[in-house]
């Protein structure tokens, strides 16, 4: 059949695999069944033999030969474009796609401390940033929606009676001294990181300051750096932004895509010292003043799924910005997201074949030239 019809045709299925979902256990005994019939197909062809010879296309265009790599590529393709169409990043994603430099980002996830390590004590920092990267950090409006009957009441913990999330975290004045510490700390570091890269050094101290504030601001107030904190706090930086260090230091994008991925984790290890750590000690005297103890807040709410048709009383707000009409057009359910992910990763894939280029959100798992991202709280001498 194989040699009649000279085609082979590949269906693709998604199925998590995770223990304890139904999908999963369907998997393995498909899988079983595949193995004792009689249309078991191994991939180890010989494609060169001249009865068996055949190039892989996609939508009629020439592949790698490598299918295994290229089908890997379509279910990576495939996860990104479903987390693009969030609400979360729908804007980012669709709205500009130039607006963000997602290299650093990758960068800095690549290069985070205990990347690779399943201990969370040795990956304090990537949960952290990867709780950032999801605007997930557990603020008051968070909180409210995991546990309402424990935090509906629970109010900004500096005292200034308004509801915490995202905004208010920038706007609470209690903050401000930090935020105006954060900055000088951040372009301070950022100051002895450019010192320590020979190319720039050369440049003089005065003229790396000058740039630095050209892009972090010289007050917390200042709109350069409201508009920098708003997107670190998501571990993203502007496309703008690393043009500018480029052109400034007259450096490589590469280069500086590095530095500016060592100035965004400067801006993220001092938001954690001076506001989240002091913060969250905060709501450990809050809670235990509330009487809410550990058990409380690791135990399920059980009168909730008694209830499945009551709504929860709080709704995150954090992304109460406009989007943009095309933005508007991904706006959907889950079930439509799957829909509407399939169409876009045909798209995707299609650009990749005919040019090799990707959109810039999808991280490409390959192998990173070595460079140096300083992630510890201190800077090294």
């Amino acid at each position: 059949m194989l040699i009649r019809e000279a085609s082979i045709n590949l269906k693709l299925i998604k199925i998590k695999g995770h223990s304890g979902i139904i999908g999963n256990d369907i998997a393995d005994k498909l899988a079983k069944k595949g193995q004792c019939g009689n249309n078991l197909f191994r991939n180890n062809v010989d494609f060169i033999n001249n009865i068996l010879s055949y190039f892989p296309v996609f939508i009629d265009k020439p592949i790698e030969v490598n299918i295994r790599r290229f089908i890997l590529k379509i279910l990576a393709t495939g996860e990104a474009t479903e987390w693009s169409l969030l609400k979360n990043n729908q804007e980012l994603c669709y709205g500009d796609v130039n607006q963000i430099d997602w290299k650093i980002t990758w960068l800095i996830f690549h290069y985070c401390k205990g990347f690779h390590c399943n201990s969370m004590r040795i990956n304090y920092l990537w949960t952290f940033i990867a709780k950032l990267f999801h605007k997930i950090l557990p603020l008051g409006s968070i909180l409210a929606i995991r546990k309402p009957k424990l935090y509906k009441e629970m109010k900004c913990i500096m005292k200034c009676n308004k509801k915490e999330n995202w905004n208010h975290l920038f706007e609470c004045q209690a903050y401000e001294v930090a935020w105006q510490k954060i900055l000088e700390i951040t372009t301070k570091e950022s100051i002895i990181i450019c010192l320590k890269q020979k190319q720039i050094r050369s440049q003089g101290e005065e003229f790396i300051k000058k740039v630095l504030q050209n892009i972090l601001g010289i007050t917390a107030k200042s709109e350069k750096f409201q508009k920098f904190q708003q997107l670190a706090l998501e571990v993203k930086v502007e496309t703008c932004l690393t043009i500018r260090l480029q052109k400034d230091f007259k450096i490589s994008l590469a280069e500086a895509q590095t530095l500016m991925a060592n100035i965004l984790i400067r801006f993220i290890l001092a938001f954690k010292e001076l506001i989240w750590k002091p913060r969250c000690e905060q709501v450990i005297l809050w809670e235990k003043r509330e009487g809410i103890s550990r058990t409380d807040k690791i135990t399920s709410e059980s009168k909730a799924k008694n209830n499945p048709n009551q709504l929860p009383e709080f709704k995150v707000k954090d992304n109460s910005k406009q989007l943009t009409n095309k933005a508007k057009d991904l706006q959907m359910g889950k079930v439509d997201r799957l829909q509407k992910t399939v169409s876009l990763v045909k798209k995707s894939m299609d650009t990749f074949v005919r040019k090799y280029i990707c959109e810039d959100w999808i991280p490409i798992k390959k192998k990173v030239d070595k460079i140096t991202l300083y992630m510890s709280k201190k800077l090294l001498d």
